[in-house]
């Protein structure tokens, strides 16, 4: 349908709320899952393992010179994991199987901490791989697929995701507990090999590097053309401001709507100003359009097959009606917006 939309969301809950409010007011829609593999390049180690190799990294690039940032990062990243591995010596210091370590309150307000802050500006653009020296962004962001660890950071909650991932606490209701003992330097982290410079290997003797490739759902709803007589698209952009997907998905979304608006508009003005016209002179006819004073000129690029499979779909929706050589606005039905 070329006046469909395909909207695919990360959560099931925001699909299920988008379908919800297409069909209050009738406007036919399916939602899918589909799945989308995803594939992370990781390195694998105990806590002493990544300090060491942390530091001669730092070594190797400082000996190969004019190599400022990789230096930089090395060295505050070992630096924050041996603050992390003293936190954890400290908590579990004394305690025996059973001790609470921390409250729930604890690892809420370690979180809030922990999501608002982001590692000092020693990094390249926003977002990118860590590629010919450059190291990518490491702003602290929730971690979609839970793998590989969120980024480096000292506060109790990315210690908490540690001790948790290695089986170290448990939940009770009075917060969480230690569950077996352990020695601190022993847990063994992983890294994303995206969020750090280029690792010799000979320096992690002992670690893991290693390629991990998973499913992950999406969920994805195709509304019927309706929704563009039933919403006006600014209705349809503010609910889905408020979900879960990519930038790239909702910017889509947003020119189709906006975009299909206008072609829409366009043919439906032509034609209730003619009366009827045949669909080979449409195309001409809506060429440019002249949205008011001081605004740029719209120029559509439509051809008659485009123009062809518009015509039908909204015939099919009896929006238009006529045939080929005499299309007519149809009557308006009730539940379409003016």
């Amino acid at each position: 349908m070329i006046l469909g939309e395909t909207i695919t969301f990360y959560e099931e809950t925001d699909a299920t709320e988008f379908v919800a409010f297409l069909r209050e007011k009738g406007c036919p829609c399916q939602q899918v899952i589909h799945g989308t593999i995803f594939r992370e390049e990781v390195i694998s180690g105990t806590l002493d393992q990544m300090i060491t190799l942390f530091g001669k990294e730092a070594v190797r690039y400082e000996e190969i010179g004019s190599c400022e940032k990789q230096v930089t990062w090395f060295q505050s990243h070992q630096q924050k994991y041996m603050e992390s591995l003293e936190q954890i010596r400290g908590l579990i210091a004394g305690r025996t199987p059973g001790d609470i370590l921390y409250t729930r309150q604890d690892v809420e307000s370690a979180k809030t901490a922990f999501f608002s802050q982001k590692i000092p500006d020693v990094l390249s653009q926003p977002g990118e791989r860590a590629e010919d020296g450059e190291i990518g962004d490491n702003t602290v962001k929730p971690d979609q697929s839970g793998r590989a660890g969120p980024p480096l950071d000292s506060t109790l909650f990315k210690v908490h995701w540690i001790l948790e991932e290695n089986g170290v606490v448990t939940g009770t209701p009075e917060g969480f507990s230690l569950a077996r003992e352990v020695v601190a330097g022993d847990i063994v982290i992983e890294i994303s090999l995206d969020y750090m410079p280029d690792v010799d290997f000979k320096n992690a003797p002992g670690m893991t590097r290693k390629t991990q490739i998973g499913l992950d759902p999406v969920y994805v709803v195709t509304a019927d053309p309706l929704i563009h007589f039933m919403y006006e698209p600014e209705v349809v952009i503010n609910i889905l401001m408020d979900m879960e997907m990519s930038d790239e998905v909702l910017e889509t979304v947003v020119e189709n709507l906006r975009g299909k608006h206008l072609i829409i508009n366009a043919i439906m003005e032509e034609l209730e100003k003619a009366g009827g016209l045949p669909v080979t002179s449409l195309a001409g006819r809506i060429k440019e359009r002249c949205p008011g004073v001081r605004q740029p000129v719209l120029e559509f690029f439509l051809d008659h097959a485009i123009i062809t499979m518009v015509i039908t779909e909204m015939r099919k929706r009896d929006i238009l009606t006529g045939n080929d050589q005499n299309v007519r606005l149809a009557a308006k039905k009730p539940g379409l917006k003016k």
